[in-house]
């Protein structure tokens, strides 16, 4: 089962078309890969998805309702939330504030009042911290908890980002280029994040230029190249794809290797 189907989304940017009638559908509580060159609409994918922009045309539905015409916030509401390629964090607070942070979207207080500390407030703020602390000791940061987020090397401030995302307790995670600045430690760290993530049920829908990292976790693979959707299947048949290789090295590698 699907539990979001991209049906025929094109996007537009003045005479720029960054996404042409793309389709596909991403598999419950699996890991979907998306791959393709530098400027070939990935990252527009995500922001159609998440209501960031509307599409030119085509539509998306999650667990077969309509969202393309939500404003993000909602869209988040209903399980999808996503990182991002250039990080997006609250440099200046402690790294256990910037999960805490995350919850706002579940609690009813909203955001500045999950961070203060109000006597009507307090047992939710509770709830959040106890989540922010066990996300944070998930993600090997809880000896830094207390930490301002802009001390901490890049690879560690995406793992805060990560934590963030998952204290919204997320039913579709979009993660875009999660494993950029990470060393192979943290790189490693990371894939058994995202495995254990899904393994708890969650539908993960990634981004990411490593093809290490994408081959060795994903189930199923997408590839986009100038925003059409050229190829879709298994790890192994998406690496000896023609159109594949061609889109990544040129026609001329693909003559070689032919």
């Amino acid at each position: 089962m699907n539990c979001m189907e991209i049906n025929k989304v094109t996007k537009d940017f003045g005479g720029l078309r960054a996404l042409t009638n793309v389709r596909f559908g991403v598999p419950e509580k699996r890991i979907t890969g998306i791959i393709g060159p530098n400027g070939a609409g990935k990252t527009t994918l995500f922001n159609v998805i998440t209501g960031v922009y509307p599409p030119t045309e085509g539509f998306v539905d999650f667990y077969k309702e309509r969202i393309t015409e939500l404003p993000p916030h909602n869209i988040a509401r209903k399980g999808i939330v996503r990182t991002f390629q250039q990080l997006r964090v609250f440099s200046n607070l402690t790294v256990l504030e910037n999960v805490i942070a995350g919850r706002h979207i579940k609690n009813t207080s909203g955001l500045w009042g999950t961070l203060i500390n109000s006597h009507s407030m307090q047992e939710e703020r509770e709830k959040s911290i106890d989540l922010a602390l066990k996300l944070l000791n998930y993600v090997g940061l809880i000896k830094k908890a207390e930490f301002l987020v802009k001390n901490l090397p890049y690879g560690e401030q995406r793992l805060v980002e990560i934590a963030r995302a998952l204290a919204t307790k997320p039913r579709l995670l979009l993660l875009d280029e999660p494993a950029a600045g990470m060393n192979p430690a943290e790189m490693a760290r990371l894939m058994e994040i995202i495995r254990e993530v899904n393994e708890a049920g969650v539908t993960v829908l990634i981004i990411e230029h490593n093809m290490r990292v994408v081959m060795n976790i994903s189930e199923l693979i997408m590839v986009l190249d100038h925003g059409e959707k050229i190829a879709e299947g298994f790890p192994s048949e998406i690496k000896n794809h023609p159109r594949v290789i061609e889109a990544y090295l040129g026609r001329e590698a693909v003559s070689v290797r032919n």
